[in-house]
């Protein structure tokens, strides 16, 4: 596009649009080209603007014919109707565009307002019970589930029975009082075959009863080991598993076990929940 063209703000202060008798919708069109020009307004919303009714392309076709009747009557005109020829073709390009498959640009859309559409569409999509509980067994099938301790866990496996039957992939923070009444009911996950595991210091604040008993006698214990932390028991009887993963638990460095902890509980998890060699 030339950069020496009018603008529709330098034809409005010649008063050229009432001069040549344009429409109002032409007026519109014309001040949305000149939008696009300057880069405020992408090319398919002009083209959008032309294909909202049949009156809005007649206005600008009709426009093309009166600028070359004025060129034709009043030879010192050209340059201003070229001018505007020129924009009404553009507009016309516009609307013939093809229109732009590739979709609306969703993600672009700020988190705040993709997570209200996301909540809006959940709530759509469950209406029935049927399809409620179709779509709580595709994502609880296709999708890793996060737990950050195993309190909630226990919680969403107890009354939760599509995700008892569907769950296929969790990542859960090993701490909390309930975690051997969790692993209990994990293990009953028949369709389960993905897990990872997160641990940390407070992975071993509850131990089984076996080790609070042995604590009332023995009082000189060392701190309680993975091995003695609860759930430890009903972890060990998980059976069927894909693939195992002991990760630390992200937060300050105070809080993570040893390395050595979190590869020796890979090992041997590996080992029972798997049915695999050892590494």
């Amino acid at each position: 596009m030339s950069s020496s063209r009018a603008t529709f703000y330098a034809h409005q202060t010649l008063n050229l649009h009432a001069r040549y008798g344009l429409s109002d919708n032409a007026k519109k069109l014309l001040r949305a080209h000149d939008h696009w020009r300057m880069g405020g307004l992408e090319r398919d919303q002009l083209g959008r603007l032309v294909r909202m009714s049949p009156d809005m392309r007649k206005s600008i076709t009709d426009t093309i014919t009166k600028c070359a009747e004025i060129m034709r009557k009043k030879p010192a005109e050209v340059k201003n109707c070229i001018d505007i020829i020129q924009a009404c073709t553009e507009i016309l390009d516009a609307a013939d565009k093809p229109p732009d498959l590739e979709g609306f640009p969703f993600l672009k859309l700020p988190a705040e307002l993709r997570q209200n559409i996301y909540r809006w569409y959940a709530t759509k999509i469950v209406a029935t019970t049927q399809i409620k509980s179709e779509y709580l067994e595709f994502l609880y099938h296709k999708h890793t589930l996060y737990f950050d301790c195993t309190c909630e866990l226990n919680k969403r496996l107890r009354g939760n029975p599509n995700l008892r039957s569907s769950l296929r992939s969790i990542k859960v923070h090993w701490t909390g009082p309930l975690s051997d009444k969790a692993f209990g009911r994990l293990a009953k996950c028949q369709e389960l075959r993905h897990f990872d595991i997160a641990i940390s210091k407070s992975t071993t604040n509850f131990e089984t009863p076996r080790e609070k008993e042995m604590r009332r006698y023995f009082h000189s214990m060392k701190p309680a080991r993975l091995a003695d932390a609860l759930g430890i028991e009903e972890l060990l009887r998980i059976r069927g598993l894909t693939s195992v993963c002991v990760s630390h638990v992200n937060g300050r460095q105070s809080t993570k076990r040893t390395d050595e902890e979190r590869a020796n509980l890979q090992g041997l998890l590996r080992l029972k929940l798997r049915g695999l060699e050892l590494d």
